[in-house]
């Protein structure tokens, strides 16, 4: 079980001194994160996909839709450079379908986050959620008491599914 992040899914294609970071209609988006470009030099010289969600934080550390359209919305280099200021974006990284030239989508998700897990993502913008073996009861009463949207559950044996959440 996992924390469900109230954001904008999005696919980070890493490359060398690069993260092409595109919507899952396909835009690239990465124009509007300059946080996230600065973040992503944390993963020097791998290449892979990752799979996850824009999430823009409000004071409190609750995720604000309203925030995150804000920040996503076209605008000068000086306007998109004061908005990362004001309101950052985190890329939360769920899920790694492709890492060095493999596919890992036949690999099972516990396989699939192991593998996350060890990727030097930078931590304050570039992350991967905590996830939760058992217990997903108190998992979602926690995120109910923060005022989250709710949680996930995934197979830990399942492998990777393009597409919509079933």
């Amino acid at each position: 079980f996992e924390v469900l992040w109230t954001g904008r899914r999005v696919f980070g294609l890493a490359r060398p001194g690069e993260l092409v970071i595109r919507d899952a209609d396909g835009r690239a988006v990465q124009s509007q994160l300059p946080e996230v470009r600065r973040g992503a030099r944390s993963l020097g010289s791998i290449e892979g996909i990752l799979d996850g969600v824009l999430v823009a934080f409000d004071a409190d550390g609750r995720p604000d839709a309203g925030r995150l359209a804000h920040r996503l919305e076209p605008a000068s280099d000086s306007t998109v450079r004061r908005r990362a200021k004001s309101a950052p974006v985190v890329f939360v990284a769920f899920d790694l379908p492709f890492l060095e030239g493999g596919s890992l989508t036949g690999e099972p998700y516990e396989t699939r986050r192991e593998r996350l897990a060890e990727l030097p993502l930078d931590g304050e913008i570039l992350q991967a959620p905590a996830h939760h073996v058992g217990d997903g009861a108190a998992l979602l009463e926690a995120s109910r008491r923060q005022g989250l949207a709710g949680i996930v559950a995934k197979r830990l044996g399942s492998p990777y599914r393009p597409g919509k959440r079933s």
